[in-house]
């Protein structure tokens, strides 16, 4: 089963995009989290949260399974993905790119998520930034 959309942040374009511009979309899995029945606001480490920032093969891990999203008062068996979306115009003829927005788009899987780990100081940043928009729209959804 596929991921499901949770939430696009609210976004605005830095610099304006005219219409048939070439734009580059580049996409990084900044941070995830498999709850297990904890709550995402815990501010104790544990085995159970996961964090992701773009990197691939042999850096993923396995945790236990977690079949299915469930949410009970203050707890949370969600499995969720942050996502970073880089959006750059291209001026072929100036050859520049200049980086308009980033979009941050929030999924959940009813399948476990794998646990990748941060290699670089910008994967950290991003990370604690995709930590920090996950448990404010989680924060929100539960409010509402």
């Amino acid at each position: 089963m596929r991921p499901i959309s949770k939430s696009l942040d609210d976004f605005s374009f830095t610099k304006p995009v005219n219409v048939g511009s070439i734009l580059r979309l580049t996409s990084q899995v900044v941070y995830s989290f498999e709850s297990k029945g904890e709550s995402l606001f815990s501010s104790s480490s544990s085995s159970s949260s996961s964090s992701s920032a773009g990197v691939s093969g042999s850096d993923v891990g396995d945790d236990a399974e977690n079949p299915i999203s469930v949410k009970n008062g203050g707890v949370v068996n969600d499995n969720i993905i942050q996502v970073a979306v880089k959006v750059e115009v291209l001026d072929p003829i100036k050859q520049t790119i200049e980086v308009t927005n980033t979009f941050y788009f929030t999924f959940e899987s009813e399948k476990k998520v794998k646990r990748v780990i941060p290699r670089t100081y910008e994967d950290m940043v991003k990370y604690i930034e995709g930590r920090r928009r996950s448990r404010i729209g989680n924060f929100i959804s539960k409010a509402q």
